[in-house]
């Protein structure tokens, strides 16, 4: 084996051989963010994320924490108050309560937040709603492309006056379930 290759799968081994108690220690006090976030991708222990995403000083290291939770109670928590959007993101990421997510498609203040709510909502009458009355664009592409209904999807087509991006998403939807969109509005009660 040569030299580089010895040394790699010492680095490596060296890694494996961490103890959680080690890795738990560098997570939560090492200075260096890079250190925090190696060791917390490694973490086993949830009430120790838990520990770390609602509290490191670092968003970038309360969002690799927030990734690997599975704490419905402490990822809502998260939402209703970490003030980094990104954080909150991999909170709603990994959100399993449909209703959960509704309340924060609809209501969080953050249009990020929402959006990545919208992505994960699967009540085809919320997100209709949404994909028609949110105030942002980015809010209303998401609903769209979470779509299923052929007819929702077109009334999305025909309505949206405001944001082409928000008919693109829904007429790349409409194609991608196996709907043809035609040029006007005419031809298209035609296919109905």
């Amino acid at each position: 084996m040569s030299e580089t290759g010895q040394k790699f799968n010492k680095t490596s081994q060296k890694k494996n051989d961490i103890s959680q108690a080690d890795l738990e220690r560098i997570a939560t006090t090492d200075k260096n963010i890079r250190k925090r976030i190696d060791a917390t991708k490694q973490l086993l222990s949830q009430d120790t994320l838990a520990t770390i995403a609602t509290s490191d000083k670092s968003w970038f290291v309360r969002k690799v924490a927030t990734e690997r939770l599975t704490n419905q109670d402490v990822l809502k928590n998260i939402i209703r108050n970490d003030e980094t959007p990104s954080v909150c993101e991999a909170a709603v990421e990994n959100l399993t309560n449909q209703s959960d997510l509704e309340e924060i498609a609809l209501n969080h203040e953050s249009w990020y937040v929402r959006g990545a709510a919208a992505r994960n909502l699967t009540d085809q009458k919320i997100l209709k709603g949404i994909a028609k009355n949110d105030i942002d664009p980015y809010v209303r592409r998401n609903a769209a492309k979470a779509l299923t209904s052929q007819m929702d999807l077109i009334d999305i087509i025909d309505d949206e006056l405001e944001d082409c991006s928000v008919r693109k998403a829904a007429a790349e939807k409409y194609k991608k379930i196996g709907g043809f969109v035609a040029k006007t509005p005419e031809l298209r009660i035609g296919q109905i």
